[in-house]
């Protein structure tokens, strides 16, 4: 075979006639394209974190939307159900206006409550009781009285009924504290009420509201908190932000409670923002008034006669370091209807701090410990806290601790 170069047809290159190439005659394999379509384990791991992603924002804004729904649904309701009792407590207060325009309301005379009325009357009927002709009077007078209250029962089906109905806890409880407690059963500065059974470990209900410890108040400027010291929980400190008492010294924190001071535990005074044990602050410094609300914290720590016996505790060791301050107990502020159904354990029910406000108005002598109720200004007719008065459920709007710190300065006491 002659070596000459020959152009190959195919490539048009030029080679030798002897030169074979080492794959002559063989088909040169076809490249495997890339699959677009078939699975491929690498590309799916890759691509695995946002397939994750997008399924879990379809889940997120799913269940975003249902609660939103439910949400719209249960508020609808409550609307309805808190105006379907708004209109029954319309109604009932017709019927007891009624009975009292019947049987006669009480004279108003000042700022006298029902209560203070009802002392003046035992005392009239103690001084006129050795006169004949007085007594032949008031025999009568009972005896009319007797009459109309008959036909009242007759009219109204029963006033006992329809007071104990408008007295319950939980009905219009609001309406008996905020005019001030005009009609209901009056005793021992307490309005009186049938009480529902409960099974909780941590409270009852005692069948009666709180009034506030009757004393001879007096309408004070700011200037009086200046030798004054608050210990507290978080409403406290609400007080603290929104008072302007800058003088008085605030030992208040969130979630300090009775239960907190039983185990030694330390307070933050809020004017300087430094911890004190409560004895080591009530030795510091004399003050003239000490003011606590406290109570809150402690529905879910033991019972509510630990709870009185712990706070009991407290006063006399403040009465010790303290022996000339005036001691004010404020009442714990009930909670709104949206917050004591959302609450999940049980213990956070107006009929649980209604509990430890009546545990702590029976540590209040008179003399030297004063009781004061703070619900009126802000509970609806039926006693929960009024809902536009609240971020939370539990704590005020700045605009109502201003109310509150208001209503403080209606009850001074001259020492």
């Amino acid at each position: 075979m002659s070596n000459k170069l020959v152009k190959n047809k195919k490539s048009n290159n030029y080679a030798y006639s002897s030169y074979k190439p080492s794959n002559a005659g063989k088909a040169a394999a076809p490249k495997k394209p890339a699959s677009r379509n078939g699975f491929s384990l690498s590309g799916f791991i890759k691509r695995a974190p946002y397939t994750f992603l997008m399924i879990a924002a379809v889940f997120i804004f799913w269940g975003y939307s249902a609660v939103q729904a439910k949400e719209e649904h249960d508020e609808k309701k409550m609307t309805e159900k808190t105006e379907q009792a708004r209109e029954h407590a319309v109604e009932e207060n017709s019927k007891l206006g009624a009975i009292e325009s019947f049987l006669g309301a009480p004279d108003e005379q000042g700022d006298k409550t029902a209560s203070e009325n009802t002392v003046e009357g035992k005392d009239n009927e103690n001084s006129n009781a050795g006169s004949d002709s007085d007594g032949g009077n008031e025999g009568k007078g009972n005896a009319d009285n007797g009459q109309k209250i008959d036909a009242a029962a007759d009219n109204n089906s029963s006033l006992g009924e329809q007071i104990g109905e408008a007295g319950h806890l939980g009905e219009v409880l609001g309406e008996v504290t905020r005019y001030p407690y005009s009609f209901g059963d009056v005793q021992n500065n307490y309005v009186v009420y049938e009480p529902i059974e409960t099974d909780s470990y941590y409270y009852s209900d005692p069948g009666k509201i709180a009034l506030d410890t009757v004393a001879n108040y007096v309408t004070v400027d700011d200037s009086y908190y200046d030798d004054a010291c608050f210990i507290g929980d978080s409403r406290m400190v609400g007080i603290y932000d929104y008072s302007g008492w800058d003088k008085a010294d605030f030992y208040c924190d969130n979630g300090y409670c009775i239960f907190n001071y039983k185990g030694g535990k330390s307070v933050i005074c809020q004017n300087n923002n430094k911890k004190y044990k409560l004895d080591e602050a009530m030795a510091a410094k004399k003050y003239g008034k000490i003011y606590i609300m406290l109570g809150t914290n402690d529905c879910g720590y033991g019972t509510t006669a630990d709870f009185k016996s712990n706070f009991s505790d407290m006063i006399e060791e403040i009465k010790e370091k303290q022996p000339g301050a005036v001691i004010f107990l404020i009442s714990n502020l009930r909670i709104s209807e949206k917050a004591e159904k959302a609450d999940e354990t049980g213990v956070y029910k107006n009929v649980n701090i209604n509990d430890k406000n009546v545990a702590i108005s029976e540590l209040a002598d008179g003399e030297t410990v004063f009781y004061i109720d703070c619900n009126p200004p802000f509970v609806d007719e039926r006693g929960y806290l009024i809902e536009e008065y609240t971020f939370d459920g539990f704590h005020l709007y700045a605009k109502q601790y201003a109310e509150m710190a208001e209503l403080l300065k209606k009850h001074g006491i001259k020492n």
